[in-house]
């Protein structure tokens, strides 16, 4: 996510999946926006939760246009993801009760 190598403490180098406008130009118009973790599966929503729960019993919940972004949580992938949200959409839902959820 972000560009080039970061170094961690044990000095061995970490490469991100996507650089910071790459990240950016993916979840610019998504509606929900996903992160998968890249070990478990298991899945969270970043942005978009109010868009998982109808809304007052007559939608049909249907998500839009739904974005997945894996997610080494070992990193600061996770951080870097809800950063781009806020960015990008200006909130984001990662951490809120309701965004984890199964694989």
């Amino acid at each position: 996510m972000a560009t080039g190598n970061d170094v961690d403490r044990g000095g061995e180098e970490k490469q991100h999946i996507f650089t910071d406008d790459e990240l950016i130009a993916r979840i610019r118009d998504a509606d929900v926006i996903i992160g998968v973790d890249a070990n478990t599966g298991e899945e969270a929503i970043y942005y978009g939760l109010n868009a998982q729960q109808p809304a007052g019993g007559n939608s049909s919940g249907t998500m839009g246009r739904t974005v997945k972004i894996p997610v080494n949580y070992s990193t600061d992938e996770a951080d870097l993801l809800a950063a781009a949200c806020v960015t990008a959409k200006g909130s984001c839902d990662y951490g809120k009760p309701g965004a984890v959820r199964g694989s």
